[in-house]
């Protein structure tokens, strides 16, 4: 096989394998983003005051990056949701026990969903032993 060209057809500046800078960044030479963060931190007071001023006069945008500093978003929460399922039943009798609850209305729709994917998972997981097993024996099997 021919030398790896680039589709320039120029010869390649680096040999493969060998980088263009041995030697790397010195050690303890700051990248620009140390840099950027302490030239805000040595005015951070008065970047304070400027926003919160900002802020305060009305500026919508200083107001939201206080406000966003101040009191992150609520994260969603959600309550237990109680669902009679069949312990012994398969992960298709356990679907249709949800989508039955929700059609009582006993069980939200976004809820249900959400169940119907957990059993849906589960089920997957316990399917995965017999397909090892059988993958197993494949595998065993002389040619």
């Amino acid at each position: 096989m021919s030398e790896d060209k680039p589709k320039s057809g120029k010869a390649p500046q680096w040999k493969p394998g060998v980088s263009g800078n041995p030697k790397g960044r010195p050690p303890g030479r700051p990248d620009k983003r140390s840099r950027f963060r302490r030239a805000i931190e040595a005015k951070g007071d008065e970047l304070l005051k400027v926003v919160l001023k900002a802020a305060l006069a009305g500026d919508m945008q200083a107001l939201k990056l206080c406000l966003d500093r101040l009191a992150p978003p609520l994260r969603p929460s959600a309550e237990p949701i109680e669902v009679d399922l069949p312990e012994a039943g398969t992960a298709q009798e356990q679907a249709s026990a949800v989508l039955a609850a929700i059609a009582r209305g006993d069980v939200s729709v976004a809820d249900g969903k959400l169940l119907i994917d957990a059993i849906s998972a589960v089920s997957s997981l316990s399917e995965l032993p017999a397909i090892l097993a059988r993958l197993d024996a494949l595998e065993q099997k002389p040619r």
